[in-house]
């Protein structure tokens, strides 16, 4: 996907994105925002073995209630991020966990020269976690700025 802009969309996962598993993609210099999902991953989802790619992307002004106000990942993923914005994403349930970002087990996540800020859970408990981002068991995240 390259130059293109997804809005005002909703879903019961991935609110305008829904990637089945083992996708392969990349989105370059898009928009994605004012997506809603029921359950997770309020502008995109993206499922079990998939390698994602964002470049020069924004994703924005999202809301899920579970996991990923922005982005959630299933199992096995492997997430990069590149010159691009995260922001302004929300969790709405009081369990709730990744309100930017959340991804699932053995996932990889790579944020390279990426904004990632004004993410917020509207409810808190004792099983809230991760306002920017959070990660399940056996991740592995590298995160770099550019100069």
């Amino acid at each position: 996907m390259n130059n293109t802009t997804l809005a005002h969309c909703q879903s019961r996962y991935g609110g305008c994105i829904n990637y089945a598993q083992n996708t392969r993609s990349t989105i370059t210099n898009s928009e994605v925002f004012n997506c809603y999902a029921q359950d997770w991953g309020g502008a995109i989802n993206i499922g079990d073995s998939s390698k994602v790619t964002l470049v020069a992307t924004r994703i924005s002004d999202s809301t899920s209630s579970y996991y990923g106000g922005c982005i959630s990942s299933e199992s096995q993923v492997q997430l990069k991020i590149i010159d691009s914005i995260v922001q302004r994403c929300t969790l709405s349930a009081s369990f709730a966990n990744g309100a930017g970002i959340s991804l699932w087990n053995k996932t990889s996540l790579t944020l390279l020269s990426t904004h990632v800020s004004e993410c917020s859970c509207l409810q808190f408990f004792d099983l809230t976690f991760g306002g920017g981002i959070y990660t399940y068991y056996n991740a592995n995240v590298f995160f770099k700025k550019f100069n």
